[in-house]
C-alpha cells in the first residue's frame, strides 16, 4: 500500500525526473578520490553490490566512469564496445573488477590523498617485520599485500579490505606502505650520463631507459619531502640462519595452504622426516643452508646488492635505520607507544653454535657484502648512542 508521502513524491529510486536528488544515494563521483571515498564509507561492508546500490548513476557516461575508476581517458575500442543501450551499473561493475583497477592501486590511492604523510617501510626479512606491522596497525592505516602489490590478487576479501583501509583515512593523517626493497621508491635516471645543464626527460619510452642502477633519483610519488623512509636491520648472518630455520619450521608444519616457495623446497629436498622431533630435522636444515641462495639481504633491500651501492642509496635517501638490538627503545621513542609485547621467538632447529666450519664459511659467503655495511651501521649507532640513525651518518 502506497503511503501519502510516496503518493506525493513518487518512488525516489525510479522517478524519471533527472533533476531530482535521490535521498538514499550518493551523487555521481566526479574524481577518482570520490569513488575511493565511497569505499571508505562502506568500510568492511564494501562490495560490488553495495557500491552500485549506493551511487546515483543516472547521468553517468562511459568516459566519466573510466575517469573516476581508472583516472584516464577512454579508448576508442572501449567506446565501440559500449555502443547501444548504455548500462552504467554493468560498466562500473566491470571496471572495478578489472585488472587495471587493481594494478598500481596503492600508487593511485596515494596520489588521490596527497595530504597524507607517507610512512615508507623497507622490510628486510627476519627483522621483526610482523611484530612491527602489528604494532603500527594500531596507530596507522597500513596497506596490506593484497592492495599494495603491483597487481593485487583478486579474492572475496579484496573490497572489504580496501574499504577498511580507506575508512581509517578519515581519522589519521598518515598512511604506511611496506616494500621489500628501497628501489620502488626510486627510478633510474633517464640518461646514464646527461649533458651539463640538461634535464632527464620523463617522457622517454621504456626501451630507451637504462636498466635500474645506482644512483637513483627520487620518484614522485610515492617518496616526497616530509614522508618518512625507514627500515629495521639485524646481524646479517643471523638473518640468513633465521631464514633457514623458518623454512624448516614451515616444512615441519605441513600446512595444507603452505606458500609456493615452501612447496618448492619440499619438492627439491624430498624424503623429509616423518618424525616431528626437531633433532630429526637438523640434517634438513643443513641441506637448506647449503642450497640457500638469497645472499646479502640487507644490501639487496637497500641498494644494488653491494656494500657501496647500499651506502650510496642510504645516503641519497637519508633513510632511517633501526637495529634489532635497539628495537624496543626505537619503537617506544620513535612511534610514541608503550613497549609492545615481545615478539614470539621462532623455533630454532639449527643454532649457530651447531654449525660446522664449512657451514660457518658458507654463512660468511652469503653475507660478504652485508657484513661491512652492518658494521658501519653498528658503529654509527654506538657512536651516536641513539636507537636509530640516518643514512647520511654512514658516510
Amino acid at each position: 500500500m502506497t503511503s501519502l508521502i510516496e503518493s506525493l513524491i513518487g518512488d525516489p529510486l525510479f522517478r524519471q525526473d533527472a533533476q531530482r536528488i535521490l535521498p538514499v544515494r550518493r551523487p555521481l563521483p566526479e574524481r577518482p578520490r570520490d569513488l575511493l571515498e565511497v569505499f571508505s564509507a562502506m568500510g568492511g561492508e564494501a562490495s560490488r553490490i553495495s557500491l552500485l546500490r549506493s551511487l546515483d548513476l543516472r547521468d553517468a557516461t562511459p568516459g566519466w566512469l573510466i575517469f573516476v575508476a581508472l583516472n584516464r581517458w577512454p579508448t576508442m575500442a572501449e567506446l565501440r564496445a559500449l555502443e547501444g543501450e548504455y548500462d552504467a551499473r554493468k560498466h562500473l561493475s566491470a571496471l572495478i573488477f578489472s585488472v587495471e583497477f587493481r594494478r598500481l592501486l596503492a600508487q593511485r590511492i596515494l596520489t588521490a590523498y596527497p595530504e597524507k604523510v607517507r610512512l615508507l617501510y623497507v622490510r628486510i626479512p627476519r627483522c621483526a617485520g610482523s611484530h612491527f606491522l602489528a604494532t603500527a596497525r594500531l596507530m596507522h592505516p597500513v596497506f596490506a599485500d593484497e592492495i599494495a602489490a603491483p597487481t593485487p590478487r583478486p579474492g572475496p576479501a579484496f573490497f572489504p579490505m580496501l574499504g577498511l583501509l580507506l575508512a581509517r583515512f578519515l581519522s589519521t593523517r598518515t598512511v604506511m606502505l611496506e616494500q621489500p626493497r628501497l628501489a620502488p621508491y626510486y627510478r633510474p635516471p633517464a640518461f646514464a650520463a646527461p649533458e651539463a645543464g640538461s634535464m632527464p626527460s620523463p617522457s622517454l619510452p621504456p626501451s630507451s631507459m637504462p636498466p635500474p642502477s645506482l644512483p637513483w633519483t627520487m620518484e614522485l610519488p610515492p617518496y616526497r619531502a616530509g614522508d618518512r623512509l625507514f627500515t629495521i636491520v639485524r646481524d646479517p648472518e643471523a638473518i640468513i640462519l633465521s631464514q633457514v630455520n623458518a623454512i624448516v619450521e614451515a616444512l615441519r608444519a605441513r600446512a595444507a595452504d603452505e606458500p609456493a616457495g615452501i612447496t618448492r623446497w619440499r619438492n627439491r629436498l624430498g624424503g623429509l622426516p616423518e618424525d616431528a622431533d626437531a633433532q630429526a630435522w637438523v640434517p634438513v636444515a643443513r641441506q637448506v643452508l647449503a642450497a640457500f641462495a638469497d645472499a646479502d639481504p640487507i644490501c639487496h633491500a637497500l641498494g644494488d646488492g653491494t656494500t657501496q651501492g647500499a651506502l650510496e642509496a642510504c645516503a641519497v635517501t637519508n633513510i632511517e635505520i633501526a637495529d634489532l638490538s635497539r628495537y624496543d627503545e626505537w619503537i617506544t621513542r620513535t612511534w610514541e607507544t608503550r613497549t609492545p609485547p615481545p615478539a614470539v621467538a621462532s623455533p630454532v632447529v639449527l643454532p649457530r653454535e651447531a654449525l660446522t666450519a664449512a657451514e660457518l664459511d658458507r654463512l660468511a659467503a652469503l653475507t660478504a657484502q652485508d657484513r661491512p655495511l652492518y658494521a658501519r651501521i653498528r658503529a654509527a649507532l654506538d657512536g651516536a648512542e641513539l636507537s636509530s640513525i640516518k643514512g647520511l651518518q654512514l658516510l
